[in-house]
């Protein structure tokens, strides 16, 4: 789910979640809990909200990899508040973590809808 600050992207993904079994992960609250853990990759994390850096894409999809693991057996499906916001981070989601996916949104410069499936990567 992609949408600007306070577009209401975690109460629709909540509502989503609820009604169709599906497991909401927010990005922002999967990177603050996180930090909490104080490992390695939390380090990295804060030294790059410190210095008001985007998180790199990569340690999102470690994030990612390792939430979507966990409720695997217990979720009809996933939603993503915040992520992916750009193209290049689907096709990364994709090979990385999925094989095959469908995203609705806007990403940077393209128009919404539209789903992403190369099972090649």
């Amino acid at each position: 789910m992609t949408g600007g600050p306070g577009s209401g992207k975690g109460i629709q993904c909540e509502k989503l979640a609820q009604k169709y079994g599906f497991t909401y992960l927010s990005i922002g609250d999967l990177l603050h809990s996180d930090l909490a853990i104080r490992s390695e990759r939390s380090k990295l994390i804060k030294d790059h909200m410190k210095h008001g850096d985007p998180v790199p894409t990569d340690i999102i999809l470690d994030i990612l990899k390792d939430a979507i693991s966990s409720s695997l057996m217990t979720t009809k499906g996933f939603l993503l508040d915040s992520f992916p916001c750009e193209i290049r981070q689907a096709e990364e989601f994709e090979c990385k973590v999925s094989l095959c996916v469908v995203f609705i949104g806007r990403f940077s410069g393209h128009q919404p809808g539209g789903g992403i499936c190369n099972q090649g990567c």
